[in-house]
């Protein structure tokens, strides 16, 4: 299965037109990478409500407080990719907020925390050997049940990731 990404840069957004667009593309889900988040620390909650009314979106933005977690699911996000800068703490606290987190592979060591409260989605810049129950794959095509893949991750975003 292949998911749209659309990006959020400099408050505009790119791979799509307007969000209006996505009603004529045949698009049940768009990963939305917010590189506004990654690189200026800007969440652009209007952005993810306005996608979010044509189509269900996952949120790559990084969030850093669990305020910040809930302002993105509040602004439509179905599903929020976390794990820049968080520690167990901080992904305890977003675990019991909601069970719609993303853990990112790019760094392993929360995954079994991440497991143990219940968490199995995942993203990552390419495969994995861990169980999951989706993987939002930004690396080369994977085909395997629950796998989503990107179609046109923005390059410039993984070095924000490591």
């Amino acid at each position: 299965m292949f998911v749209k990404c659309v990006t959020v840069s400099r408050n505009r957004l790119m791979g799509i037109g307007k969000p209006e667009d996505l009603l004529y593309m045949d698009i049940d889900e768009v990963f939305l990478v917010d590189m506004d988040a990654l690189t200026r620390y800007k969440l652009s909650f209007h952005f993810y409500r306005e996608i979010s009314r044509f189509c269900e979106v996952t949120v790559l933005n990084m969030p850093a407080r669990v305020q910040d977690l809930i302002d993105t699911l509040v602004s439509g996000a179905s599903r929020v990719v976390v794990g820049r800068d968080v520690d167990s703490r901080l992904l305890s606290g977003f675990m019991q907020v909601s069970d719609s987190v993303v853990l990112s592979l790019v760094s392993r060591n929360l995954v079994d925390e991440f497991i143990r409260l219940g968490g199995g989605d995942f993203f990552s810049l390419g495969q994995t050997d861990i169980a999951f129950r989706t993987l939002y794959n930004a690396g080369p095509p994977v085909i395997r049940e629950g796998v989503k893949n990107i179609e046109d991750f923005p390059e410039g975003a993984v070095p924000y990731l490591q």
